[in-house]
């Protein structure tokens, strides 16, 4: 929801998923019309008649493939969006305007958003390991804790060192 967001793309939103809500600063701040969309649950707890009903165009869904692929097994067209990187994050932002019908508002996101990895990574990439705070990043209720993912690189890419590197996941 957030990268359709980003590529100007709210209004072709007809759904979130349950983790989406209340937990992306993203649509709380900059997408709140989101907020009073039909939520259709996520992985297991995906409502397949409610997505169904919808009859969204497209469904992007993330890391859990089996809900994705029952629908596509019903007729809907899925993606999965799971970026490991952060710069994985740019393509899928090009990736999901080119299917939502908005490829340059896509590439003119993708572009600014490089333009600021590139300044981060020359600002930070000469902090020596001391120099470097360790940061603890937090999200979702209940507080969940991963170890790899994203979320560490990226403290990495903007001079910091994850407390949770080390941990599995």
């Amino acid at each position: 929801a957030e990268m359709a967001c980003s590529v100007g793309a709210e209004g072709s939103i007809v759904a979130v998923g349950r983790l989406s809500q209340g937990q992306s600063a993203v649509i709380d701040n900059f997408c709140p019309g989101m907020l009073r969309l039909p939520t259709v649950g996520t992985g297991a707890n995906l409502d397949y008649e409610e997505v169904i009903g919808l009859m969204p165009d497209l469904v992007v869904g993330g890391v859990e493939l089996e809900p994705l692929q029952h629908l596509e097994r019903l007729g809907v067209t899925t993606f999965s969006s799971f970026p490991r990187h952060p710069l994985d994050v740019l393509t899928q932002i090009r990736t999901i305007g080119g299917l939502l019908g908005r490829p340059r508002q896509a590439e003119r996101v993708a572009e600014f958003l490089d333009s600021l990895y590139m300044l981060v990574i020359a600002r930070t990439a000469s902090l020596s390991e001391d120099e470097r705070p360790l940061v603890y990043y937090a999200r979702t209720t209940p507080l969940v804790t991963l170890g790899g993912g994203v979320n560490n690189e990226v403290i990495r890419l903007i001079g910091g060192r994850s407390a949770t590197s080390t941990l599995p996941g």
